[in-house]
């Protein structure tokens, strides 16, 4: 046994290993805030994370025995925030997901703040205590419970 792999019985083969922290794409403090003229792409800076969560999938076995729910792997949810750019600015109307173009309304997003100076914070975060903060004058889009799948890394996402 190596200090990288511990004692537990989670490296039962079959059964996908329930992770306990979310792979997230680039994210910092450094990083100044993007100013924009016109139609552009551009990705996103991951400002904040929080509500992660895993939930087991089990799967009904037939036969002898009854078999019962064995279990099938994870599907993962986590809550975000994504600064875009200073704004304000006007409805993005397409967003990108690795590489898959949607209408920025149907991908699972809950809430955007389009840079306004005050800007009312995202209800959601009133929770967090501390974190509850508008980020004025930042446009960014958030959401509570976003569905990962059965990978516990967030898409990339673009923007125009």
């Amino acid at each position: 046994m190596g200090f990288l792999r511990s004692g537990s019985g989670r490296g039962s083969p079959g059964i996908v290993p329930l992770y306990t922290g979310l792979q997230i794409q680039t994210s910092s403090n450094a990083v100044p805030i993007t100013l924009l003229w016109g139609a552009n792409r551009t990705a996103p800076n991951v400002i904040w994370t929080g509500g992660f969560s895993a939930v087991q999938q089990r799967q009904q076995q037939g036969g002898k025995g009854g078999g019962g729910n064995q279990p099938q792997g994870y599907n993962y949810f986590s809550g975000f925030i994504m600064a875009v750019c200073e704004g304000p600015i006007v409805v993005p109307g397409i967003i990108w997901l690795n590489n898959s173009v949607n209408y920025f309304d149907q991908v699972g997003i809950d809430f955007a703040a389009y840079g306004n100076t005050p800007q009312t914070p995202w209800g959601f975060l009133f929770q967090f205590g501390q974190q509850y903060l508008g980020y004025n004058g930042v446009f960014y889009f958030a959401a509570a419970h976003f569905a990962l799948g059965s990978s516990p890394t967030l898409p990339q996402f673009s923007l125009e």
